[in-house]
């Protein structure tokens, strides 16, 4: 996939998750009143909000939850990874790392790699995707990843220390993190 990625702190995703498939109008329509006209959020948000949950969640579900965070007060935090590479860089970086981490580590990264639905069971690779872990598996991640050598990971042009600000960025704010492509 030639995506480009970004990740955001954000306080919690529980309010978020529970907006999938809650036919809440309400919420709908104050949410797509603060959008601006061109933005990708509202093609998808009436969707994710009054259709009902799916199991294969469509990646381009992306685009909503940055604004619908913003819109609940979730204080969603773009973090130093934003945009940084295109989203193949995952696989370089899980063959290097993942001989290094624990089980738990490597399903976590797998997560940011291959997807991890709100609700669902799955997410549609529409162009799309997204992941996202909670602030216990941050700070899991985080220690773990940490402690490699860096060295390990010259050949990734600072991508594993930039993700590493990320994660402690993460962990400092107690958010948890998500992760999205387009």
């Amino acid at each position: 996939m030639s995506a480009r990625t970004y990740m955001i702190s954000i306080r919690s995703l529980e309010t978020v998750k529970k907006s999938v498939g809650s036919k809440d109008a309400d919420l709908l329509n104050a949410f797509l009143q603060g959008l601006p006209e061109d933005s990708h959020a509202s093609d998808y948000a009436e969707e994710m909000i009054m259709g009902s949950a799916p199991a294969m969640e469509p990646g381009c579900w992306n685009y909503v939850i940055e604004p619908l965070a913003k819109h609940l007060d979730l204080a969603p935090y773009r973090l130093p990874l934003d945009d940084w590479q295109h989203y193949d860089i995952w696989e370089e970086y899980r063959e290097i790392a993942d001989p290094l981490v624990s089980e738990s580590s490597r399903q976590l990264l797998g997560f940011l790699e291959a997807g991890r639905p709100l609700v669902g069971t799955n997410v549609d690779h529409d162009g799309c995707m997204f992941g996202w872990l909670t602030a216990s598996e941050v700070n899991s991640l985080f220690d773990e990843l940490n402690a490699l050598d860096p060295e390990a990971f010259e050949d990734l042009d600072g991508f594993h220390e930039e993700f590493i600000d990320a994660l402690k960025e993460t962990v400092d704010r107690k958010d948890e993190l998500f992760f999205g492509a387009h």
